[in-house]
Order: C-alpha cells, then structure tokens, then sequence
C-alpha cells in the first residue's frame, strides 16, 4: 500500500486538461463585513437621489416616520378605546356579545330549509335522484341558521347560505 498523498490523482485520457488547478482560498469572493449600529439605536439609511432625506423621529419605532404624515407622540386628552368585535355567523355556534342583553354569549343556533335546500332538492330531482330529493332538508349546511341569544332569546343573526 502506498502513502496517502495530499493531491489527487490525475484524470484517465487527459479529460478535464484545460481546468486550472485548484487553489486554497480562491474559490469565493471574499465576503463584505457589514456595520451595524448598537441595539436600540436606529439605522440611518442613505437618501436616495431624487428624493428628500428622512431625519429620525425619536420615539418612532425603526427611526422613521412613513408616509409623510406627522408623528405625535403626545396622548389625546378624553380619547377612549372602542372594540369591535367581528364575527362571522355561519351555521356553527359562535361566541359574541348580544346587543339586547350585553352579555358575552355562544350563540343557539336554529336551522330551517332555505332557497339552498329546495335548490338542491330540485337539481336532486332533475338528475334522477327523486328518492335522495329530502336530504339536503337533513343537511344543517345547507339551510338557513337563525343565531339567537340563550339567556334572552334574541336573534342575534341570520344566515343564508345561498
């Protein structure tokens, strides 16, 4: 057996002739080290040409202020936080705030045959599936779902799924 060597051995027939050879170091550009500021302190960026310069706004989060508007950093005197809470009423029980009783509720959900359900009925029908033509009377997705409140029984949303 014979002594490791650290170079390769040459390729059979002369392939790959015309490759330099390999040298250490050389086989990426060498990589750009990149300043960054302190934490907790913005990042100045350059002006670009053709538009204004930026100047930092202090206590504006990333140093700057977007969009040309001004920045107020002083609270409103009398403002108040209003919620508003969005919710999708399908034909699944949904937790919301009744308007009538105002309180934190998962709604009562009641279904009744609407147009979807007579329309399936109908194309159920048409296609030879008269004996089939009462399910879709069975199927809660595809009637109509009244949301009502439990503790005072108002109706709280409707929903047509056609």
């Amino acid at each position: 057996m014979s002594a490791p060597t650290d170079a390769p051995p040459p390729y059979p027939d002369g392939e790959k002739a015309d490759a330099p050879p390999y040298t250490e170091g050389t086989a990426y550009p060498p990589l750009l080290q990149q300043e960054y500021p302190p934490m907790g302190q913005p990042q100045l960026q350059q002006p670009v040409p053709g538009y204004p310069a930026q100047q930092p706004v202090p206590g504006y989060p990333g140093g700057y202020q977007q969009g040309g508007y001004p920045v107020s950093t002083q609270p409103m005197a009398g403002a108040s936080t209003v919620h508003i809470l969005q919710t999708h009423f399908r034909d699944m029980p949904v937790q919301t705030q009744c308007p009538n009783c105002h309180n934190h509720v998962t709604t009562l959900v009641t279904f009744e045959p609407g147009v979807m359900a007579w329309l399936m009925c109908f194309i159920m029908f048409l296609v030879g599936l008269w004996c089939c033509c009462c399910i879709p009377f069975c199927v809660n997705g595809l009637q109509d779902a009244d949301h009502h409140c439990p503790t005072c029984r108002h109706r709280i949303a409707h929903y047509k799924p056609l």
